[in-house]
């Protein structure tokens, strides 16, 4: 119960307005199953690259896989998106310099434009 009372706070609190904001971005080598990393083409200082993954998202909740099917979407039908995210953790780094899956730039939410 106590987890599942933080995690409902941890919802609420959460905001779009508190995360950065990126538009118009066309994404790119999609790929996972139960994290999805995708990349995309202009990515800002504020993310790393993980063998050109930029983002990632869990898309085993309700919520990720939403937003699987938006960036599917918008893949398929060769559409831009925004992106929400928290930024990299290790900024301006590759896979060989010290980026990882654990330092990739967390999404929260998805749109198409």
């Amino acid at each position: 119960m106590k987890i599942k009372t933080i995690w409902m706070l941890t919802l609420l609190t959460f905001n779009s307005a508190n995360a950065e904001y990126l538009g118009n971005q066309i994404p790119s080598k999609i790929f996972g199953s139960s994290t999805i990393k995708f990349g995309i083409n202009t990515p800002p200082n504020d993310v790393c690259s993980y063998f050109t993954r930029h983002f990632i998202f869990d898309a085993t909740t309700d919520k990720g896989k939403n937003m699987l099917a938006i960036l599917l979407a918008a893949k398929m039908g060769n559409r831009s998106i925004n992106i929400w995210y928290s930024p990299s953790t290790t900024p301006g780094k590759d896979h060989n310099s010290g980026c990882t899956l654990d330092t990739l730039a967390t999404v929260h939410e998805i749109g198409i434009n």
